[in-house]
Order: C-alpha cells, then structure tokens, then sequence
C-alpha cells in the first residue's frame, strides 16, 4: 500500500459488544483471513476499518439516537477517506459486525443506503455447531412486524422475514429494533425492487398477477401501520 498509488474499496468491520476495536485482529486473525483470501483470489485487496464501537458507558435508551452510529458517518468515514486512498461511493463501501456490531451494521445502513452497497443480510451464530443464513432481497415472500407487551412498551419490535422455502416459519427473525417500520419498509422495498427486475422478464397472466399481489402486499403493510 505504502509504495503504491492505487484506491481500495473500504470494508468497516465492527466487534460485539464484549469486544474492542482490536478484537477482530487479535482473536478473530480477520488480518489472516483476508490476506488468505486475496492470495486465493476470493477477494480483491481492501482497507479494512475496525473502529471502536463503545461510545458511552451508559445503556442507551429505546428510540434514542445511536451515538456510535453519529460518530462513525461524522467522523470514521470522512476520516478514513481524508487519509487513505479509497474508492468512494456505495459501490466500492461495505460494513458487516458481530453481535453488537451487527445491529449497529444495521442501524446505520438502512437509513444510508446510498452510501453502502448491499444484495441482502446475512447471519451466522454457534460454536460447536455453526449455522448461518444467508438471505437474499430477490428471496423474500413475505415480512411481518411483531412484539409483545413488553417490546411495545420498550418501543420495540421484531420483523420476521419468510421466504420462497415451502416452511411456514420465519427464515429470519430480527428483534430488538427500535427503528423498526424503517427497517421493515426499507426492507419491502427492497423486496419489491428484487421482484419488479424479475417482472420485467415475464409476461401476459402470470406478470398480471405478480404486480398484483405486490400491490396488496403493499396495502397490508400500510393498514398494519395504521392498526
């Protein structure tokens, strides 16, 4: 990097919350991995940015604005772009965080899209035995907000995400949201783009139908709005 000119894409790698901002180099050898990767051509050279998530002692409080996530587009990323050589723009910046890190993944890039590029989410969790779903938007069939009388009263909300599998339970479960119609309309629209790029390739009936039922999907999802 040092003796060359060229920019790299960005990759924003966050840590749980038992974890600090060197955890992802000492424990998780995320250093290791990725040169691995590059040697085996199964990623392209990057800078990897392992900021420190914990901005406050304090618990914050349901529906309050994420401190973190202020820091990190107001400072973090103009930062790294200032002093490094990156490729700007959403097509070359990505995030992705573990436990902590994930929701705060998600805090900030459903609402600033336009500076991140995504094709859907992906969850991995276990020790012993390792499971991970990976999710894509252009999968999704139907998305359900939910919560209980606790959660309502914390204000928040978990969205349950079903897909083309044949299962009538959730694929995906998100929980403990506090901006949880954002995510849930980000999240149908997201859907819906992925199926009206697949409209355009049908035809007669059968594309007669799918528009129909995105639209009273989407006359579902106002009226649980409103409820």
């Amino acid at each position: 990097y040092e003796a060359g000119k060229d920019k790299y894409p960005v990759f924003f790698l966050l840590h749980g919350s038992s974890d600090s901002d060197a955890s992802w180099s000492t424990v998780g050898m995320a250093g290791f991995i990725l040169d691995s990767l590059i040697a085996d051509k199964k990623a392209k050279p990057m800078i990897m940015v392992m900021s420190a998530g914990h901005t406050s002692r304090a618990a914050r409080v349901p529906g309050e604005r994420d401190p973190f996530a202020a820091e990190f587009l107001g400072d973090s990323m103009p930062y790294v772009d200032k002093h490094y050589r990156t490729q700007t723009g959403r097509a070359h910046r990505a995030m992705a965080g573990l436990s902590m890190g994930g929701g705060q993944t998600m805090n900030i890039g459903v609402p600033h899209m336009d500076q991140f590029g995504d094709e859907g989410i992906r969850m991995s969790w276990g020790i012993l035995f390792r499971h991970e779903v990976v999710l894509n938007y252009a999968r999704i069939q139907d998305i359900r907000l939910r919560s209980n009388a606790v959660e309502r009263m914390l204000g928040l909300a978990r969205i349950e995400i079903q897909t083309a599998s044949g299962s009538s339970s959730s694929v995906m479960t998100l929980e403990g949201l506090t901006d949880h119609d954002r995510m849930r309309d980000f999240l149908y629209s997201r859907m819906r783009g992925a199926a009206e790029a697949k409209h355009h390739t049908e035809a007669g009936l059968a594309g007669v139908l799918h528009e129909v039922a995105l639209e009273l999907r989407a006359v579902r999802l106002v009226l649980e709005k409103r409820a």
